[in-house]
């Protein structure tokens, strides 16, 4: 069970079975805290703190299907989290702070205290969700005929190989509504309506029976040795499904190769590079050098606000058995640097599907730019890549160094 933490200064925490007051946070990774009985300061990792028990703290968490609830229950939700927010702190909260918000709010203290009991047991919004709907939950509040309408836009344009993202089906559905002179459903109601789809439909539809089953076949509960932080960082290379354009005339000049390495233990992208060359022993090394520097500066280079805490020598980088892994110069770089080199086990894919995963979740990314090229000639039906190439090699660049930090981190 993930517990609520608050780690403001005053807020109330326990430590095997010991409360403390947060004096404050020092890293990522430990607090700063004072014993209440004591005032004995102690420093505590964070990972090890829990919340004080509250009212009714026995009963087992509620499961909620988050796709299924309704946006009239979601406000609900969110107008007693904004009633509650400024007295969960009870290091300070006082009865009287508690009888103000229900004076403000139009409910008695009672409630407040409710209120303040179900968020704390779990910290998560849904926890302040209406009971007494589950009846009313997955049904249709829609007009019978925008309700048709959904369905078949889902069914005839998102369910296909042509892959329709979430956003270019709701503009469907919107478009679709107004012809018939009916009022569109919110883009959130698409949406929920898409995600409540079965992971197995999607796939199915959308990419056919073998992505069912290497998605949902079994395969090794983990990877071995990716116990920690920088065990194991897997490293690939795939092409960008992207046309650049010259920086002079902005003319189509092809498609960029991408070298990219993931922390397997984390999911974290460590480092990569992207070159209009063919990958080389070279690109390998310039991506295991992004990987292993800090990154501070180098997306300050580039105007990136975004943070990229991640550096530091792996202790292995496991790859396919293509050649530039294999060089002399990796090999070297290996032994310099101690680290492993560990190959993919031939014809066994499951121990590649971390970096072969993170490579297909950045083609959907570039799909949304212009002049991608899709998967397939089939996805680019009616669809000119040259003609509508619009991004420098220098801008994807930038694009994709924004992706990685703001987006997929």
């Amino acid at each position: 069970m993930i517990h609520y933490v608050s780690l403001q200064p005053g807020a109330r925490v326990v430590h095997q079975g010991t409360h403390y007051a947060v004096v404050q946070a020092l890293d990522l990774e430990t607090v700063l805290v004072k014993e209440v009985e004591t005032g004995a300061s102690h420093r505590l990792a964070i990972r090890e703190l829990e919340p004080p028990p509250v009212e009714g703290g026995n009963e087992a968490p509620v499961l909620i299907e988050l796709a299924a609830v309704s946006d009239e229950d979601w406000k609900i939700a969110q107008h007693r989290f904004d009633a509650i927010q400024p007295v969960l702190d009870s290091y300070s909260r006082t009865r009287e702070d508690v009888r103000e918000r229900a004076r403000e709010f139009g409910v008695n203290a009672a409630t407040i205290y409710r209120w303040i009991n179900d968020f704390g047991r779990t910290g998560k919004l849904s926890a302040l969700l209406p009971s007494q709907r589950s009846a009313a939950r997955g049904r249709s509040r829609l007009d019978p005929r925008v309700e048709t309408i959904l369905v078949s836009v889902i069914e005839e344009y998102y369910l296909t190989n042509q892959k329709a993202t979430i956003a270019k089906t709701a503009r469907e559905v919107n478009t679709r509504c107004k012809r018939a002179q009916l009022e569109p459903p919110h883009p959130g109601t698409v949406r929920n309506r898409i995600l409540k789809l079965s992971d197995q439909q999607r796939l199915k539809s959308r990419y056919g029976s073998r992505a069912v089953r290497d998605r949902f076949d079994p395969a090794p509960d983990k990877f071995p040795g990716a116990d920690y932080p920088l065990a194991v960082v897997q490293i690939d290379h795939t092409k960008a499904n992207v046309i650049v354009v010259d920086d002079d005339e902005r003319l189509p000049i092809g498609r960029a190769w991408l070298t990219v390495a993931i922390d397997v233990y984390s999911r974290v992208i460590v480092g990569y590079y992207l070159s209009l060359d063919p990958p080389s022993a070279m690109s390998v090394g310039l991506c295991l050098a992004h990987a292993i520097f800090p990154k501070d500066s180098w997306l300050a280079a580039r105007g990136i606000e975004a943070t990229w805490p991640v550096w530091g020598i792996m202790d292995a980088v496991h790859a396919d058995n293509a050649k530039e892994f294999r060089g002399e110069m990796l090999s070297l770089a290996a032994s310099e640097l101690n680290f492993r080199l560990e190959w993919r086990p031939v014809k066994n894919p499951k121990y590649g599907g971390h970096i072969e995963a993170l490579c297909g979740t950045l083609k959907r990314g570039l799909d949304e730019l212009p002049g991608t090229t899709f998967s397939g000639p089939s996805e680019r039906t009616g669809y000119d890549s040259e003609k509508e190439a619009a991004m420098t090699f220098s801008e994807l660049e930038l694009w994709l160094a924004k992706y990685i930090t703001e987006v997929y981190h």
